[in-house]
């Protein structure tokens, strides 16, 4: 997406990369879909960019079969977040300036659930 760029701190240099919305001085921005493919491998990602970054509510749907629906500030995820896994478990939990903080649920299928603590992206 030279003409026009997004925020990414995962990114790989062999991915491409399209924006749905509209383009303002080189960056991407508004509502819309952002595709990242790399192989065979895609991932689709809907919500508002600003100034390039995610910001809001977003939709992560990623190619590993992985569902991530949550909300971000200025590019990193920041608030409640839920992840639904490929395997069945749900993880959900509080995320603060892009790393995991506080107390998150784990579900698993068969109905066990598991608390986990985390401080600064690290599991306690």
């Amino acid at each position: 997406m030279p003409e026009c760029s997004s925020w990414d701190d995962r990114s790989n240099a062999d991915q491409t990369a399209t924006w749905s919305d509209r383009c303002s001085d080189g960056l991407a921005e508004g509502f819309g879909t952002l595709k990242w493919v790399w192989g065979d491998a895609q991932n689709e990602h809907s919500g508002v960019l600003r100034d390039a970054r995610n910001e809001g509510h977003w939709l992560e749907r990623y190619a590993s079969g992985i569902v991530t629906e949550g909300l971000y500030v200025e590019g990193g995820r920041h608030g409640h977040l839920v992840e639904h896994q490929a395997d069945g478990d749900v993880a959900e939990g509080p995320w603060v300036k892009g790393d995991r903080h506080g107390d998150s649920v784990l579900r698993r299928p068969a109905g066990t659930t598991v608390t986990l603590a985390y401080v600064n992206g690290e599991l306690q």
